[in-house]
């Protein structure tokens, strides 16, 4: 389908809205237009400590998720489920999931399910469904953080359940499809190569250390040394950037630590570290070129981007994949 129409999702649930089991519903906008945008907004209480809780969605055509206005999951296909764990993502009281969206034309469609467990075992299930609220004009981006209102806007449409016969994703997307997207959330790792199977000279070791999980961090094409002894690492599509703290060579109890970068970049087939800020190819997607991104608040995280300048070229052929400084 070709990618021309924008919508942006967020949607309010009420808390009598969480049940247990519930079937999602496909949900869109009341009136489907070209070129249009929509605001739909989640908003829901979290109350005791969690064990763990599991976002999976889909969408025709895109769709980027945020949970109290970080940027948790991204996905560019409707013909499969993606998950993405957010335990460490909520608080107690209120929480907020945001869903931006695209339409690449003929019908649209979304559908997900937030389910959280808590430590004494109760599980609580929000679902898409008909009660979300929908808007298609937003001011700024407080509509993706708790305390947005959203005073009058009108209910999404349902366009009906999850794997209803009437559907057209039906034939790829049903309730087994979201169940067992859901239980690979339990062992959400990829079997990487048997390390048996890699030729290494004389003298070298290697041990497994991560396996990215494609479905909510993409494909790793870029890599570079981060200020603090870790590293950085970028997919080629649109899952972001993110820093990784390799686990300690030797110990068995030690663990990589993966966390997404804030900077807005992602499709960098080129990554270099230097003069206090992350230098990025980017080669995939719009608006190709050479990017910056620094920490502009001193907390040690990316979250400043400027546009350096434009490269032109694409794709991961006969593009940069590597910077450094010159001699002057």
């Amino acid at each position: 389908m070709r990618i021309v129409n924008v919508l942006v999702f967020a949607a309010l649930l009420l808390p009598s809205m969480a049940l247990a089991n519930a079937t999602p519903e496909w949900i869109w906008l009341n009136e489907t237009k070209d070129n249009q945008r929509a605001y739909f907004r989640l908003a829901f209480e979290v109350e005791g400590d969690i064990a763990s809780a599991t976002l999976a969605a889909t969408c025709d055509d895109e769709f980027t998720a945020y949970v109290n206005g970080e940027r948790r999951l991204k996905h560019g296909s409707w013909n499969s489920i993606v998950t993405a764990p957010l335990k460490t993502a909520l608080k107690q009281g209120e929480n907020v999931l945001a869903i931006e969206a695209k339409n690449g034309g003929s019908r649209a469609g979304l559908v997900c399910s937030l389910s959280i467990t808590y430590s004494d075992g109760k599980e609580v299930t929000f679902v898409s469904n008909g009660d979300w609220q929908s808007n298609d004009k937003k001011k700024g981006d407080l509509w993706r953080m708790p305390g947005f209102k959203g005073k009058g806007w009108p209910k999404a449409k349902s366009l009906g359940a999850l794997g209803s016969d009437a559907l057209p994703w039906t034939e790829r997307i049903t309730v087994a499809t979201l169940e067992e997207s859901l239980s690979f959330m339990a062992d959400p790792t990829p079997v990487a190569e048997a390390i048996d199977d890699l030729e290494l000279l004389p003298g070298f070791k290697a041990e497994l250390i991560y396996s990215v999980p494609k479905g909510q961090q993409g494909s790793w094409v870029a890599m570079a040394n981060a200020p603090d002894g870790g590293l950085f690492v970028s997919d080629q599509g649109e899952a972001g950037i993110f820093h990784v703290m390799p686990a300690t060579i030797g110990d068995a109890e030690s663990e990589t630590v993966v966390s997404s970068v804030p900077a807005q970049i992602s499709g960098a087939h080129g990554l270099f570290y230097a003069f206090d800020g992350l230098y990025a190819h980017k080669s995939e997607g719009n608006r190709k070129g050479l990017y910056k991104a620094t920490d502009s608040t001193g907390d040690g995280k990316l979250d400043k981007v400027d546009f350096l300048t434009k490269i032109d070229g694409g794709g991961e052929h006969g593009n940069g994949h590597d910077g450094g400084v010159g001699a002057d």
